[in-house]
């Protein structure tokens, strides 16, 4: 992998050299042959995608980035930091990532980060932190709806954050044992 970073470094830093001789960059995709290890780019499906932001813990060299963007959740790519080693597609759980061999020669140029894919956010009830994806919260609570947890618990936590669900849990279990909470 070391060398694979190196070699896009390397590569980058001559490209950028040729373009401050030239008086605009071209939005041009560029094929990569396969053998030409470390040289690709993560490709989001949009639709498959739900943002669980699994694709950025496992990214080697952070060449992805998950933000809250307002009630957005933004995956951003740093072309020029992917060395295609298509860990983040492995890692996927809706299989939503392919990787192509190719680069776009402005965005592998820039320094900006080019927005992979983008979902609703859905934000605690009780505290207003994001809580995740539109898509990932409605799916994680559809399969709890179908493996028969009590719709009681469930559906008074599905707007709530972590702490606040911790929360709703041990007063819900306070309030089991017969103690009035204030």
């Amino acid at each position: 992998m070391e060398i694979e970073r190196e070699k896009v470094r390397e590569f980058r830093q001559a490209l950028l050299r040729f373009a401050q001789k030239t008086p605009s960059i071209p939005d041009v995709e560029i094929e990569v042959p396969e053998y030409l290890l470390g040289f690709g780019k993560p490709v989001f499906d949009a639709e498959k995608c739900w943002g669980c932001a699994a694709c950025k813990i496992r990214c080697l060299d952070g060449a992805l980035e998950v933000r809250e963007d307002g009630e957005r959740r933004l995956i951003v790519l740093y072309p020029w930091k992917c060395i295609a080693c298509e860990e983040c597609a492995k890692l996927c759980p809706k299989e939503a990532i392919t990787i192509v061999h190719s680069i776009n020669l402005r965005e592998f140029l820039s320094d900006e980060p080019v927005v992979c894919v983008e979902h609703d956010v859905v934000r605690c009830e009780n505290c207003g932190k994001p809580i995740g994806a539109a898509k990932q919260v409605d799916e994680v609570f559809s399969q709890l709806e179908g493996a028969g947890y009590p719709p009681s618990h469930w559906r008074r936590s599905k707007a709530l954050c972590e702490e606040c669900r911790r929360l709703l849990s041990a007063r819900m279990l306070i309030e089991s044992w017969g103690i009035e909470l204030a």
